[in-house]
């Protein structure tokens, strides 16, 4: 679409110097994703079942498998994950993001994504 102004200069609702057009920023749907979904969940239900029933499939050694393995450095790695699981420092971890999120896809993403994440941990 195109006019003239009374000056004799042509107006355009279309730029001849446009930017091509982006992409947004998001992942794709998976086709049929509804039923990934139930069949995955059937089947760790059926999975969970199945190790109740069959007690050849239950994992009653990985605890003393892991107690053998008694380690200064690994005791020292738990203690330091388990100092992360603070409310102050899951803050200062969302702070971060929102920032980075902030700069990357726009406020309002950053905002959701920290404020749907912040009730997980």
């Amino acid at each position: 679409m195109s006019a003239s102004s009374a000056f004799g200069c042509r107006l355009s609702l279309r730029s001849e110097h446009a930017l091509p057009r982006t992409r947004t920023w998001s992942l794709a749907t998976p086709a049929h994703w509804i039923v990934w979904t139930i069949v995955l969940f059937a089947v760790t239900i059926a999975l969970g079942l199945v190790a109740k029933v069959v007690p050849a499939l239950r994992f009653d050694g990985l605890d003393a498998a892991v107690n053998r393995v008694n380690s200064p450095l690994l005791d020292d790695a738990a203690l330091i994950l388990d100092r992360l699981d603070h409310p102050v420092v899951v803050a200062g971890i969302l702070a971060v993001v929102f920032v980075v999120l902030l700069f990357v896809v726009g406020w309002r993403r950053a905002l959701g994504a920290c404020v749907t994440t912040a009730p997980a941990g």
